[in-house]
């Protein structure tokens, strides 16, 4: 496409989109590259108007297409569009919505390597300024040594004094040795990456921190809020960091009560529909597992313990709680439909041996 800038070149991801869609608007004017629609089944409104149907772009015509007219290396975009497939329900076709999806991440990517690309440079610029300064200082201790100068005239102040600044520093000299080795050896975390921060064998504190920008001593968080959260790199080092962007497929699990005097096919009936939502919307689930867990007597209920694995990426946070909230949703109005509404009993339930 020839529209003067490209996508890499817009200043925000806003700027980006719009070019996405000018793009698309431009591919729906190519026929050939639209996926056939069939007439009869498009409904009519009550006024007798037909109702817009989406173009719908068939995507290995439009791969070709834009290897041969353009230039562009089908492959790569092959790959692009595998790699967001399971984000944005990419198959055969490719409608505005996934089109201009697949820009934004592509972008999101960009910008996050050029600026991870960046940090690095600054940092292997300053670690080259260090190892200058420390050959410069070796350097003249030899030349001292070759010119003859007498040593015991400095050397004995001159250690003396950086043993004074080494002891009312503190720990300072040995806290940024720690917090640079695990910024730059141990790399836990990449600029753009999602983490949470606990303390060892306890929940997450800090959850769902961006990282923004890595240095020798400090490293730059946006929290869920947007808030600017600096932390220092000795300290991230005592805590345990979980990387969202690398881990495998998220699992979720969430629980259900169930009265206790729910007829035992109406429960098979909630089963199996949970199962049958979770197979049906497949771009955000792909699978599910339900296991009852304890009955509670008192309380008048069965635990039913839902277990669903995500097809979303783990850092991709917003998306896996929306999937999340409108399977709760659909479980909550399966359950009033069917007439299966908890109440706890007002006196408890009197357990005999």
């Amino acid at each position: 496409m020839s529209l003067g800038s490209g996508f890499g070149d817009a200043p925000t991801v806003l700027a980006a989109r719009k070019r996405a869609l000018r793009v698309f608007a431009i591919l729906k004017r190519q026929s050939h590259l639209h996926v056939p629609t069939d007439a009869t089944t498009a409904g009519t409104v009550a006024d007798g108007a037909a109702p817009p149907v989406p173009v719908l772009l068939q995507r290995d015509t439009l791969l070709r297409w834009a290897h041969v007219q353009h230039g562009i290396k089908g492959v790569q975009l092959r790959t692009a569009v595998a790699d967001s497939s399971h984000a944005l329900t990419l198959s055969e076709t490719v409608d505005e919505d996934a089109f201009v999806g697949v820009v934004e991440r592509c972008y999101k990517e960009q910008r996050l390597l050029t600026a991870s690309v960046k940090s690095f440079s600054r940092t292997h610029e300053l670690l080259h300024n260090i190892c200058i300064f420390m050959w410069l200082v070796l350097f003249l201790c030899i030349g001292f040594f070759v010119w003859g100068v007498d040593l015991a005239s400095w050397a004995i102040p001159a250690g003396s004094a950086a043993l004074s600044i080494i002891v009312l520093m503190g720990r300072v000299p040995s806290d940024f040795c720690a917090g640079a080795t695990y910024a730059l050896i141990v790399r836990p975390y990449d600029i753009g990456d999602r983490i949470t921060l606990s303390t060892p064998g306890s929940n997450s504190t800090m959850y769902s921190l961006v990282v923004k920008h890595i240095d020798l001593m400090r490293t730059y968080f946006i929290t869920s809020n947007g808030e600017a959260l600096i932390l220092e790199n000795h300290v991230i080092r005592t805590l345990s960091v979980t990387n969202l962007n690398r881990s495998g497929p998220l699992s979720l699990l969430f629980h259900i009560q169930v009265p206790a005097a729910t007829p035992s096919a109406k429960i098979t009936e909630l089963v199996d529909s949970i199962k049958a939502y979770v197979a049906e919307k497949d771009s955000e689930w792909t699978q599910v597992d339900l296991l009852f867990g304890d009955i509670d007597f008192e309380h008048g209920h069965i635990r039913l313990d839902v277990w669903v694995t995500c097809s979303f990426p783990a850092h991709e946070v917003l998306a896996i709680y929306s999937a999340k909230s409108r399977l709760l949703l659909f479980i909550h109005a399966y359950m009033q439909s069917s007439s299966i509404e908890y109440t706890q009993p007002v006196l408890p339930v009197r357990q005999t041996q």
